[in-house]
């Protein structure tokens, strides 16, 4: 019934005098962050939905623009995290509109705070959320790649196999692999299986001495397919194993 007052409050304030349209803007800042303090996303896109609206006309802009300033700033909007982290996956969609209303940074905002999320339910609604509203989810996984935790990051970068041919994906998959972490680093590199590029070469010749069988023979055959020297010559320092070497001739014979 609460969510329904959104509505109420914005015929209120078209009829309301000046004054009363200060007391309606608290009321309404107070009530955006009470719903917040208890992540009501049915609330908040309600609320915001009767924002925007009242937005488009030039007597009400101000009074919205100081309504959103005061109480969902990208600073402000942090009071949100703990309720994403264990968010029902039936109402992602319903937190992605909330934050697309915010704009660019509403959007921004929402994957920093997913960043720390470990693959799951959650992350799977928002993926689904996102498919659905028809926004591309490479900011989230780009968000991930900044998790403090290994997981997200690895999960992250499988997601963007498929966007390696974008330049910022490039360019973050191979700062990637100068990871210390071999799991990230190692998810990077067969995300970039196709790259060319000398750092990436780098990266496969240190797989080559990974404790993982498939990530060496991953390594064998990307340098084997690739006349880089960087990669002849990982290759060369190497071809006195046995296992190395039976991978490479398969793949030169092939």
């Amino acid at each position: 019934q609460m969510e329904r007052f959104s509505v109420i409050w914005g015929e209120m304030v078209e009829k309301a005098s000046e004054e009363q349209t200060k007391a309606l803007m608290q009321m309404m800042i107070g009530l955006i962050n009470e719903w917040m303090d208890e992540g009501n996303w049915s609330g908040l896109l309600r609320t915001f939905l009767v924002l925007r609206k009242l937005s488009a006309k030039p007597s009400f802009k101000n009074m919205v623009s100081m309504i959103v300033q005061a109480s969902a700033s990208p600073t402000a909007l942090q009071r949100l995290k703990p309720h994403l982290e264990d968010l029902h996956p039936r109402s992602a969609r319903m937190a992605l509109r909330f934050h697309l209303l915010l704009g660019r940074p509403g959007l921004e905002a929402l994957c920093r705070m997913l960043a720390d999320v470990s693959p799951g339910p959650v992350i799977d609604g928002f993926e689904a959320a996102f498919k659905a509203e028809k926004i591309n989810p490479m900011g989230l996984y780009l968000s991930r790649l900044r998790s403090r935790e290994i997981m997200p990051v690895v999960h992250a970068i499988r997601r963007m196999a498929s966007m390696a041919k974008h330049p910022m994906v490039v360019k973050a998959l191979r700062a990637a692999v100068q990871r210390e972490e071999r799991e990230i680093r190692n998810a990077a590199l067969m995300a970039l299986r196709e790259d060319g590029d000398g750092s990436t070469l780098t990266g496969w010749g240190r797989a080559l001495f990974d404790p993982d069988a498939k990530i060496r023979s991953s390594a064998v055959r990307a340098l084997a397919r690739n006349p880089h020297t960087i990669g002849r010559s990982a290759l060369l320092e190497r071809v006195r194993d046995k296992e190395i070497r039976s991978v490479v001739e398969g793949e030169l014979s092939a």
